[in-house]
């Protein structure tokens, strides 16, 4: 059940790949979960969660894409002991909410897969969606996930070639090509770095000197 907490957030992203051009963006929602989680040395009952929708400018209708939990199971897709600094969302009088997945970053590559960046989970998710009009007007999810890239290896589909390239709780993912590299996708995003473990300033804020 919800927690009353819902709200669109972080991403608007127009959709040239669907009829009428509809605004790309994150729900996000807090739920009950049917037993507790562990997380940040914390127990929690109620997760912020987050579901991919696109807003219909013509219409003004929402309708949903996919949600994350479909595909990301909150008991098994914990960031664990790498992730730090996890936030709560306080829902009036209701018990506090973990901040699960904070997918921040919504983006199309060349052929119209949708890129999904999932900050609290360090993760990055491609999914095909069939842009359709009936698919829309149905309001069912059909997306196909198509490949997860994360610094846990272990639901990554990649692996990195240092722990130095490992992103972590990044921001703004993009695919990308190079005339220099035809058969590659490149992604590029804001690497915030701050669930490094050498970086331990979300444990002490007063640190002077921090280069993370």
């Amino acid at each position: 059940s919800a927690l009353g907490y819902q709200m669109l957030n972080h991403e608007a992203l127009i959709n040239s790949w669907a009829e009428n051009e509809p605004i790309l963006t994150f729900r996000s929602e807090a739920v009950n979960l049917s037993a507790t989680i562990e997380a940040d040395d914390n127990t929690y009952r109620f997760v912020k969660t987050d579901a991919v929708v696109e807003w219909d400018r013509s219409t003004d209708e929402i309708s949903t894409l996919l949600e994350l939990t479909d595909f990301f199971d909150p008991y098994v897709y914990q960031p664990g002991d790498a992730q730090t600094g996890y936030a709560t969302i306080k829902c009036g009088g209701e018990p506090d909410a973990e901040d699960w997945s904070h997918a921040n970053s919504i983006s199309l590559d060349a052929d119209g897969n949708l890129i999904v960046g999932i900050r609290n989970l360090n993760a990055v998710a491609a999914f095909r969606v069939p842009w359709g009009s009936k698919r829309r007007f149905s309001n069912e999810s059909s997306a196909e996930l198509l490949w997860i890239v994360s610094n846990n290896s272990a639901w990554s589909n990649f692996t990195f070639d240092d722990d130095s390239s490992k992103f972590c709780m990044a921001h703004h993912v993009r695919a990308r090509t190079d005339v220099t590299a035809p058969n590659q996708v490149f992604l590029t995003m804001f690497d915030n770095g701050d669930s490094r473990p050498e970086c331990n300033f979300m444990a002490d804020p007063h640190q002077p000197d921090m280069h993370c």
